[in-house]
């Protein structure tokens, strides 16, 4: 099981070396996300999903305050599309540092991080969805999802 790092009461979790993933963040947790070397933050919510979420673009005011950049690649469950995986990829390959995706709970972000490299970066599935449910979030979706989009 990864190690959560907790920031303000939210679970940030491991996926792998690089990439972490948590539920919604909010702008001042900044600091202490930039304190773990991300310099990319995904957003993978619609705007407006839930009425107490902050803006993306409130988030991506505060995350540049600390040099981080910030991209949204929102989706629920039924919009999810194999040109989202690939901006995802795109965006995490042109990317240098450490990133964090966020959703709602995580486990969106987590199941779009890990068609990426199943996907595009051709890693094993058992793999990856081991790496998932390390970081606390079930993988058991990810065949079939790969068997759709491939």
């Amino acid at each position: 099981m990864s190690q959560a790092i907790n920031i303000q009461g939210l679970n940030i979790n491991k996926l792998d070396v690089k990439f972490f993933v948590s539920g919604q963040i909010s702008g001042s947790m900044m600091k202490e996300i930039a304190d773990l070397g991300v310099k990319l933050i995904i957003s993978n919510r619609p705007e407006g999903e839930s009425y107490d979420q902050p803006s993306d673009n409130d988030l991506k005011i505060q995350a540049q305050s600390y040099s981080i950049q910030f991209k949204s690649i929102p989706f629920s469950s039924n919009t999810l599309t194999r040109e989202k995986i690939n901006t995802l990829s795109k965006t995490l390959d042109n990317n240098a540092g450490s990133a964090l995706l966020y959703c709602k709970s995580g486990a969106r972000s987590a199941i779009i991080w890990a068609l990426s490299n199943i996907l595009n970066s051709d890693e094993d599935v058992n793999i990856i969805s081991k790496k998932v449910a390390d970081a606390g979030y079930n993988p058991d979706a990810l065949p079939t999802l790969v068997e759709h989009f491939r």
